[in-house]
């Protein structure tokens, strides 16, 4: 076989192997003299615009470097798919620890004053999935507690939507994480514990919000007894509270005294509910001893005329003294109007005149009136009730 040669196209003078240039061994050597004249299948394209008739499964040197320069950008972007494809694995790492920390978070939010803001709607409690307490849990550390997870380790109670073993295990090693290694019976032991001492029991079972509403009560009751604006729980006491806890304890204490609703609306209703409850209690023991009145009226700053009455009366082996009503007269302050104040106290309260022993006023008029003095309608309501003058000492 004849060494290989090359021919040359006439229009792009690029040289190519017969093989190349789609001639066959036998072709090429009867091509002779046509040599000079000879044309690439490109430049028989362009100048015809038709592709040559059996030529068109060739390749040519200028398609092989086209192809190569194709290959070459595949290979290029193919290289940085796996760049691609490591983002993608930390994006998708990413959002699952936002879905993590956002549940968390859902489970810790803070207590807000369920008195004052306490609008639950009738609707969405149908759709709330109520989970129940499963005897498992106490390996996490939980008890049940009128059905909300209840932590024995940090007397944390959890809502019922974090009755799920999955949560109360992050909530172990998360919170206690020196106690996530121990078995089951240490935590067997930690309940009986609590239960063998009822007042433990009792104080570990008390939410947070129930204590915050013992606080506010404790603070409303401190303000009556001063005399002070309700708005001043809310300006001063509770901040200066704060500030107290930040510097001696810690952040996280000052937060949980910061559920305590001290508003001016709040003070006010506790107040009420304070007197409210003082007077019953007073009744129901007026309604089963003896007592004595002393009453008299005077006049405010305003000048507005009020009927204050004081009783006595024994309980359990002592004599107690307290006010028994402090109502205003806006219209007079005639014996008449005094006793008919007093008398619809009595009958609003279920209390007996009969029980009544002594009646103690000052001189005036209005009191010992002998046909229009107030003590003299009380007698009449109650003939063996003694009267007697008050004595200043």
């Amino acid at each position: 076989m004849e060494a290989r040669d090359g021919v040359q196209c006439t229009l792009c003078l690029k040289q190519y192997d017969f093989p190349c240039a789609g001639i066959t061994e036998i072709g090429f050597r009867k091509l002779g003299d046509r040599k000079a004249t000879w044309k690439c299948n490109t430049c028989k394209n362009t100048s015809s615009g038709n592709p040559a008739p059996g030529r068109s499964n060739f390749c040519t040197p200028c398609d092989l470097d086209g192809i190569r320069g194709e290959l070459r950008g595949l290979s290029e972007q193919m290289s940085s798919l796996p760049k691609l494809l490591d983002s993608v694995k930390n994006i998708q790492a990413d959002l699952a620890d936002l879905k993590t920390i956002k549940s968390v978070r859902a489970e810790n939010t803070a207590i807000t004053d369920q008195d004052d803001d306490a609008t639950t709607s009738s609707s969405t409690v149908s759709k709330t999935k109520n989970r129940k307490y499963d005897e498992s849990y106490i390996s996490f550390g939980f008890v049940d507690s009128n059905g909300s997870p209840l932590c024995m380790l940090c007397s944390k109670l959890l809502p019922n939507s974090s009755m799920a073993a999955a949560k109360l295990r992050r909530h172990l090693e998360t919170v206690h994480p020196e106690s996530k290694d121990k078995d089951k019976e240490f935590f067997v032991r930690k309940k009986e514990q609590l239960l063998e001492s009822p007042k433990n029991m009792m104080h570990v079972t008390q939410t947070i919000y129930e204590k915050a509403k013992e606080a506010s009560y404790l603070v409303s009751y401190r303000i009556a007894q001063a005399g002070e604006a309700h708005n001043i729980a809310e300006n001063l006491i509770k901040p200066c509270v704060l500030d107290i806890t930040k510097c001696m304890l810690d952040e996280k204490s000052a937060k949980h005294l910061s559920t305590v609703p001290l508003s001016n609306n709040t003070v006010s209703r506790r107040i009420h509910d304070l007197a409210s409850y003082v007077k019953q209690e007073l009744v129901a023991r007026l309604q089963k001893t003896r007592f004595a009145l002393q009453m008299d009226e005077s006049t405010d700053v305003t000048g507005l005329a009020i009927l204050l009455v004081i009783v006595r009366y024994p309980y359990e082996r002592s004599f107690e003294e307290d006010m028994l009503m402090c109502l205003p007269l806006p219209t007079n302050t005639t014996g008449e109007e005094i006793f008919n104040k007093i008398n619809i106290f009595f009958k609003e309260n279920n209390l007996s005149w009969n029980d009544c022993v002594d009646i103690c006023t000052d001189g005036a008029k209005a009191m010992t009136g002998k046909t229009a003095g107030a003590v003299s309608g009380i007698k009449n309501k109650a003939p063996n009730c003694s009267s007697s003058h008050c004595i200043l000492r």
